[in-house]
């Protein structure tokens, strides 16, 4: 008797594009007829050039740090995302009291299989590189109507106390690090906002640190980690990132360096400090930039300019450091624009 390809009664199956459950007998058929793995044709519009890479590991990674979109034409397929969102930042102005790192955005990564049709790319931009409070870092997504898009929402900004302003750190994918706050009136601007907002599961990011009263602003959270806590005269660093799961496949070009090796995204900026006995908090890993700090190792006389703030790392999602103005030069704590990792 006959045996129809894949065990479908009624019709035989030619090619798993056609969908089904498939148990060993019909891989084993399947790949004896060379139709086990079907080629998918995708189509990316070329006006927005993303960066495409065939490493020779039997997958295509395309990595989009703008937006755009691209089509499967031929068969579905089983795809690996990576969405990061833009990066939050700190408070920039004249007026010198130490802000919280800005978090970064978040960052969700997963498999789901993909049909034919045309999914679009959103890569959201990090906080602005302008004077006053910032708003959050903007969202990425990927997917192809509203309703099954992944979105991963972008960095809190960090927290300031007057006499600069007043702002609480805000939540987001990750959330921004809380302000040097003095006196009690003003002691909830202390607290770091809340990383996974809004809530996904698992988790796209984690919490800011809280400042403290005396000249020590906290860190942006980070996608791998919390932000860490101001100490008195000293800013506190930036949550670490994370680690792309195939950073082996893609080139140096993207994310930075972190604890272990590879390519790391979505790191936490780290807080400010207005104290000349100590430095800044540093970025975390995974793009985060580090916070402003004065260091008297660098120039005795304390000027504001010695350590200034970072923004984050573009393509990385990683939230800009805390500010401390005024300086010419200080920097303005932007957050670095978010990224998209499709690998097929």
């Amino acid at each position: 008797m006959t045996r129809n390809i894949a065990n479908r009664i009624g019709k035989s199956i030619n090619d798993t594009s056609e969908g089904g459950i498939f148990n060993l007998l019909s891989q084993y058929v399947l790949n004896k007829t060379d139709s086990w793995s079907v080629t998918s044709t995708v189509t990316i519009p070329t006006p927005f050039a993303p960066q495409t890479y065939n490493p020779g590991d039997g997958f295509t990674y395309v990595v989009f740090n703008s937006t755009s979109s691209f089509t499967i034409s031929e068969g579905g397929r089983y795809l690996h995302y990576t969405v990061i969102g833009g990066g939050g930042g700190g408070y920039t102005g004249s007026v010198p009291r130490s802000s919280g790192g800005g978090g970064a955005g978040g960052f969700r990564s997963g498999t789901f299989f993909a049909d034919v049709g045309t999914y679009q790319c959103v890569v959201g931009s990090g906080a602005p590189n302008a004077t006053g409070i910032k708003p959050n870092g903007s969202l990425s997504s990927f997917g192809s109507n509203t309703l099954n898009r992944i979105i991963s929402a972008g960095g809190g900004n960090g927290g300031v106390a007057p006499p600069a302003a007043t702002a609480e750190a805000s939540p987001g994918g990750s959330g921004g690090g809380g302000a040097t706050a003095f006196g009690s009136s003003v002691a909830y601007l202390k607290l770091g906002g809340l990383g996974n907002d809004p809530p996904v599961s698992p988790s796209q990011g984690n919490n800011g640190g809280d400042g403290t009263s005396v000249d020590g602003a906290a860190g942006g959270g980070g996608a791998g980690g919390n932000g860490g806590d101001g100490t008195p005269n000293k800013g506190g660093p930036g949550g670490v990132g994370r680690l792309y799961q195939y950073s082996d496949q893609i080139p140096s070009d993207w994310g930075t360096p972190g604890p272990t090796p590879g390519k790391w995204f979505a790191g936490g900026g780290g807080g400010a400090s207005d104290s000349p006995s100590n430095d800044r908090g540093q970025g975390g890993a995974g793009g985060g930039g580090g916070g402003y700090g004065k260091d008297p190792t660098i120039n005795p006389s304390f000027l504001r300019d010695n350590q200034p703030v970072e923004d984050g790392t573009i393509s990385t999602g990683g939230g800009g450091g805390g500010h401390n103005g005024p300086s010419s030069n200080a920097g303005t704590s932007g957050g670095g624009s978010g990224i998209i990792i499709i690998r097929y």
